[in-house]
């Protein structure tokens, strides 16, 4: 008596098995196990994900002060373009303090 899988994946003994059941080898063989998990990040790679997130903001921080401050250059500030400039510069000061 062997050991074979039906289609659905139950494990039953047969002396003969039915059509489509299949041994433990060619089961195994269809169904391989799952890969391993991917590793645990390195403290160093939290770091640098960290500091590269840190940089993107304080670029992307640097493009949206561009616009107030060429109307503030231009004489044509509104007071949106003064509140906005001071909000983007104190997340900035933010950024820096971490």
């Amino acid at each position: 008596m062997g050991r074979y899988y039906s289609p659905t994946g139950r494990c039953e003994i047969w002396d003969t098995p039915p059509a489509g059941y299949k041994t433990e080898e060619e089961w195994a063989a269809l169904h391989p196990p799952p890969p391993p998990p991917p590793p645990e990040p390195t403290p160093e790679e939290i770091a640098a994900q960290a500091a590269a997130e840190k940089q993107a903001r304080f670029a992307a921080i640097d493009a949206a002060s561009v616009r107030p401050l060429r109307a503030i250059a231009a004489g044509t500030a509104t007071e949106y373009d003064r509140e906005k400039l001071a909000a983007l510069e104190a997340e900035a000061a933010e950024l820096r303090k971490s």
